[in-house]
């Protein structure tokens, strides 16, 4: 139950919030979604492939459109276009006007090559957002709020 005790780490508040998600098609969803800036869009975090080729993402590495250098060359001009796609990819969200953009920021290099051969073209997660994680955290936060409304009562009837 999320209220009987006193928290003592974050950690302890997320494995209560686990407790109460009970809408399985979000804990799907969620698998391998990138949410927010991934380390794609920080610069100087890179991952470094068997062969020594730098990739911009994991789940890019073994595909030459994801490299962006080597570690005996150094980076490339993919480097560079890792770091500002993600002004390119917003600006095209807020064109939209989609109010999820400061979640997704343009969405997933990995996700845009699958789904339009383009590491650099938005990859848009709205309709998962508006259809099952708005409601499904909707949900989560009402059952979160009567559990405190009724452990609030409850002390309030002791005193």
């Amino acid at each position: 139950m999320l209220v009987k005790q006193h928290y003592h780490s974050a950690k302890d508040i997320w494995m209560d919030l686990l407790d109460e998600i009970d809408e399985p098609l979000l804990l799907l969803k969620m698998y391998n979604l990138q949410f927010g800036l991934c380390n794609a869009k920080v610069a100087d975090s890179y991952i470094v492939g068997p062969d020594g080729s730098l990739y911009g993402c994991f789940s890019l590495v073994g595909y030459k459109e994801g490299k962006i250098g080597d570690i005996e060359e150094g980076f490339n001009f993919r480097y560079a276009e890792f770091l500002f796609s993600i002004d390119r990819k917003v600006v095209r969200c807020l064109e939209k006007k989609c109010p999820f953009v400061p979640l997704c920021t343009g969405g997933c290099f990995y996700h845009a090559y699958v789904e339009a051969g383009d590491l650099f073209e938005t990859a848009c997660l709205q309709s998962f957002y508006s259809e099952i994680w708005l409601p499904t955290k909707a949900s989560i936060y009402e059952r979160v709020i009567e559990k405190l409304s009724v452990s609030s009562l409850k002390d309030n009837s002791k005193e």
